[in-house]
């Protein structure tokens, strides 16, 4: 039997940044590096390169950093040309990968206590096997959105394969975390049998931070301008102020996708919403520190990074008034809530803001975000990890 490690924890995520995706998963990257400064985190992540990019096969990656190692497996999928038959021979793949890297991680560090699973399918179903095989607990920590009733991409809109697999994965985890109470309340409707604890999203203090370089009305809007942010809306709300004569300029940052770029052209507002791309995180604190408030008018979410992010730099968020939101956004301190999906409600909130007929103290702001920084989250989930540990 492979000697126990006594503070590595085996980190199985389904989302994580990756050459082919950078972003993908990269708040449960941040979540990786908030633990690791209390305990060893060893990142096994195997990746389907659909397109070949990578490798023409497979390709195995590794970065090591301190207190973590991220194996990084790169893989192309067999075709057949038959679409079931391809899908099975991705999963296999995908499974018989992922289990020579553990395999291949216990030969040479031994068996650790506990292993940490970021989002439930599919990284879970390799949970299920080591805790079959070699008994050792694993904890999940959920991040997703399909469980939400008003999302575009359900639950019950899955295979009968991903809703009974996602099923015995959280059964047999010992632990689950969300990001938010909401989502909390959202899992448990589908699985009654589930407790959770929430452990919040984090934000990396050391580059969101206050500075004083304010451009005057220069808003900010940070997604991936999805049917789940509500970009219409924005866009809408960006043609009647500029109609009003409204000073202001919204910077969007996120990938440039042709739709949303050809509906800012027609609503012709293409001199004040201006697509930047995506950027790095350091890039994007700039950013921040540089508006003067960011915009989130999402129709649904599980937590909002962007909003610890933006009022860790000390600035205010203009968000809709869903549920999540307001566990993160106090009206009038921190942000406004606007009624959703409701863009005359946002045209107001937007030029009150800008007409300084409401003002937030900066910070007030940036003072409350202690309980999302990496010191103070990755001591949550390092005093859950003790019971494994003794």
């Amino acid at each position: 039997m492979p000697k126990i490690i006594n503070n590595t924890v085996l980190v199985l995520p389904s989302w994580y940044p990756n050459k082919t995706s950078p972003y993908d998963g990269d708040f449960i990257q941040r979540h990786v590096k908030a633990i690791a400064l209390y305990c060893k985190q060893y990142v096994i992540y195997v990746m389907k390169d659909e397109e070949g990019k990578i490798t023409k096969d497979t390709k195995t990656e590794i970065y090591k950093d301190d207190n973590i190692t991220e194996v990084i497996i790169y893989y192309k999928p067999l075709r057949t040309g038959i679409s079931v038959i391809d899908k099975f021979l991705a999963h296999f793949k995908y499974i018989r990968l992922y289990k020579k890297a553990i395999i291949n991680f216990i030969k040479e560090k031994g068996l650790p206590k506990l292993v940490h699973v970021h989002v439930a399918f599919k990284a879970g179903i390799l949970a299920l096997w080591t805790k079959k095989r070699w008994k050792i607990p694993y904890i999940i920590s959920e991040h997703s959105t399909i469980y939400l009733e008003e999302s575009d991409n359900r639950l019950i809109d899955t295979s009968i394969f991903f809703r009974k697999t996602t099923s015995r994965v959280l059964k047999n985890a010992s632990r689950l975390t969300v990001v938010s109470n909401y989502l909390g309340k959202a899992i448990k409707k589908h699985y009654p049998f589930v407790n959770y604890i929430t452990i919040p999203n984090v934000v990396d203090t050391a580059i969101f931070l206050p500075a004083e370089n304010r451009i005057n009305n220069n808003l900010i809007h940070v997604s991936n301008f999805t049917y789940q942010k509500n970009m219409d809306a924005i866009i809408e709300a960006a043609q009647i102020l500029k109609t009003e004569g409204v000073q202001f300029v919204i910077n969007l940052y996120g990938p440039l996708k042709a739709d949303v770029i050809k509906k800012v052209k027609i609503a012709k507002v293409d001199d004040v919403v201006l697509f930047k791309g995506e950027v790095a995180q350091v890039e994007l604190a700039k950013a921040m520190q540089q508006s003067t408030a960011l915009i989130l008018y999402s129709r649904y979410e599980t937590f909002g990074c962007v909003i610890i992010e933006a009022n860790a730099c000390g600035i205010p968020v203009i968000v809709s008034d869903i549920e999540v939101f307001k566990e993160l956004v106090q009206d009038g301190v921190n942000g406004l809530l606007v009624k959703q999906n409701n863009s005359a409600a946002l045209v107001n909130a937007l030029k009150k803001f800008i007409n300084k007929k409401i003002q937030f103290d900066e910070q007030i702001i940036s003072d409350s975000i202690h309980k999302y920084d990496y010191d103070f989250v990755g001591k949550v989930f390092y005093d859950l990890f003790q019971e494994y540990y003794e």
